[in-house]
């Protein structure tokens, strides 16, 4: 009877203790590509404390795509290069007002600011372990989860934005996003021009992309069947058109990648030098095409001796298949 009661009373201090969970600082990564592989995280966050207020500590790469999450509601800066004083000044400004922790960064702050539920510090090479950034991030915030409840996050679009995209039509596209701004995991522009050439006879291909990429995809703009809307479109629109009209995509390792697997589009992957076990996709139906011949990969290097051949022997007729394989 005793052991009973007590056992009442801990489960009521349990209880009470997560009820004063009502604000929560998120510290989220670098870039968008890893904040979007954070994203699910965050769900499963939400899902466990519905009715707490969230804020994010974002970087200028990430502040304006944070901005717009429905689950944040408040959005700061943090620059590391401010000097020491500015540092201090952040930290007290947030020091108190929180009950609970997540550091996708894997930093001291957590610790800094005594908060006593929070993500571990993780030594770096068992923090940067090798399975997929997506389950890292959802491992490092297992621990703080009243239940694996998912409440799925979405981005805020005006309906402007949302009018401009419908008007298009764009029903059982294709998307295609085989650049990158790392030369190394671009998809070579003969081999893409063998691909959309076989695609475009029988689906509608959509090119997605930075201004920075027009020339890469100059080759296979004027295929029949084409969209081409290369640098016209933010991260945001990406996130809609894909969601609304998206049948398939087609992309290197890259932060679109990330946000078709996020909203579990079926994808055809081609990955050189990084790790598909780390960033592959994660759709229910998905495809990761390599150059098996290629010994070197993943070297995760800036640069390459052999002439990109990771990416190079992909071969063109491959992706084609993989394409019709998906069921689609």
């Amino acid at each position: 009877m005793i052991l009973r009661n007590r056992r009442r009373v801990a489960e009521k201090l349990l209880v009470s203790c997560e009820v004063r969970v009502h604000r929560i600082l998120i510290n989220f990564p670098t870039n968008i590509g890893d904040t979007i592989l954070a994203l699910p995280s965050l769900d499963l966050i939400k899902g466990s404390y519905p009715q707490a207020k969230i804020t994010a500590i974002a970087t200028s790469n990430t502040q304006d795509f944070l901005k717009r999450h429905y689950f944040l509601d408040e959005v700061v800066l943090y620059n590391k290069q401010w000097p020491l004083r500015e540092k201090i000044r952040f930290c007290l400004s947030l020091k108190n007002k929180y009950q609970l922790i997540v550091d996708f960064k894997n930093s001291l702050l957590p610790i800094i600011l005594g908060v006593k539920r929070r993500t571990p510090f993780i030594r770096r090479k068992r923090f940067f372990s090798k399975i997929h950034s997506k389950d890292r991030y959802i491992n490092l915030v297992a621990h703080l989860l009243k239940e694996k409840r998912v409440k799925k996050g979405e981005f805020f679009l005006e309906e402007g934005e949302k009018k401009k995209w419908d008007s298009l039509e764009l029903n059982k596209a294709i998307f295609v996003a085989t650049s990158s701004r790392s030369s190394l995991k671009v998809y070579p522009q003969e081999n893409l021009r063998e691909v959309i050439a076989s695609l475009s006879k029988k689906f509608l291909i959509v090119l997605i992309g930075e201004k920075e990429e027009k020339d890469y995809y100059q080759g296979v703009s004027l295929f029949n069947n084409i969209i081409n809307l290369v640098g016209q479109t933010t991260i945001f629109d990406i996130y809609y058109l894909l969601k609304k009209f998206a049948l398939l995509l087609l992309s290197v390792d890259t932060s679109i990648l990330h946000l078709g697997s996020y909203l579990n589009v079926p994808i055809v992957a081609l990955f050189g030098p990084t790790s598909h076990f780390q960033f592959g996709p994660w759709s229910d139906k998905s495809l990761v095409l390599f150059n098996k011949e290629i010994k070197c990969r993943p070297c995760e290097l800036s640069t390459c001796k052999f002439n990109y051949e990771c990416m190079r022997g992909i071969n063109p007729q491959d992706v084609v298949k993989a394409v019709l394989e998906l069921g689609i």
